[in-house]
């Protein structure tokens, strides 16, 4: 489309995703662990 070679496709488009996949990991990371906390201070 704009007769960029495909390195440059590679380079750029996988960014996003892998963004996305860290992203996700994180929030249920930190969302297991404010669970944790939540069930700690009913004990």
């Amino acid at each position: 489309m704009f007769e960029l070679p495909s390195v440059t496709f590679w380079t750029f488009i996988p960014w996003p995703f892998l963004w996305l996949g860290l992203a996700t990991v994180m929030y249920l990371k930190f969302k297991r662990e404010d669970e944790n906390e939540e069930d700690m201070d009913e004990i």
